[in-house]
């Protein structure tokens, strides 16, 4: 959806005429198609690799953590789930009931990018 501080009028008409749903309080597009099985692996490996993730250095100065892919994976108490902010190249994952918020290390992001769409940051 629109971020909603830099284009609050677009991300306010979404929420009162949009399908959406809400995972961890982060609204989401319903009916998305899921990724194809092929890609969906390729970024589980990827999201479950400690490689993938640097320690949170903070809020980034461009407008907040916005959630722009919702992932998941497994059942049970091996349910994972992987929000990520492209933008800010940061992640929430929740495992165990819990969650740990982490910034994305430059190839992971790249990694991500090249599956997900999204060019590479300069």
């Amino acid at each position: 959806m629109a971020h909603p501080g830099f284009d609050f009028l677009t991300f306010a008409t979404q929420v009162v005429f949009c399908p959406r749903s809400a995972r961890h309080a982060h609204a989401f597009w319903c009916n998305d198609p899921a990724l194809p099985e092929a890609k969906a692996t390729q970024l589980a490996k990827i999201l479950a690799s400690p490689q993938t993730y640097e320690p949170w250095l903070g809020e980034k100065g461009c407008g907040g953590f916005h959630a722009d892919w919702y992932l998941r994976w497994g059942e049970g108490h091996e349910r994972h789930e992987v929000i990520l902010c492209e933008g800010c190249h940061e992640a929430l994952v929740y495992y165990a009931g819990g969650f740990v918020r982490c910034d994305l290390s430059k190839e992971g992001y790249e990694q991500i990018s090249a599956i997900t769409g999204e060019p590479p940051a300069p």
